[in-house]
C-alpha cells in the first residue's frame, strides 16, 4: 500500500518481483534493504512514503520507505 500511493508507485510495483531484499543489522527491529541485481553500493536519496502504527507495547512506530539515488527502492526502516 505504501508503494502504491507514492509518486512512482506503478513503476516501483512492477519492479518488486525482481528485487532482492536483505534484513538490516538493526538489532532485530525488522528493517529491510532492497538490493539491485549486482548488489552494488547505493545511497539514500529520499523518503517516498511512511506508515505509522503502534507496536505490541503500544509504542508508536514510524516506518519510512526510502528510494536510492538511482530512483529504485532502497530500504524500509522500522
Amino acid at each position: 500500500m505504501m508503494i502504491k500511493k507514492s509518486l512512482k508507485g506503478n513503476e516501483l510495483l512492477s519492479s518488486l518481483s525482481e528485487c532482492f531484499v536483505e534484513d538490516m543489522r538493526d538489532g532485530g527491529m525488522g528493517s529491510q534493504r532492497f538490493l539491485d541485481h549486482d548488489h552494488n553500493q547505493r545511497r539514500f536519496d529520499k523518503k517516498i512514503a511512511e506508515a505509522e502504527f503502534a507496536d505490541e507495547d503500544g509504542i508508536l512506530v514510524s516506518a519510512p520507505l526510502n528510494l536510492a539515488e538511482q530512483g529504485n527502492l532502497f530500504e524500509l526502516v522500522f
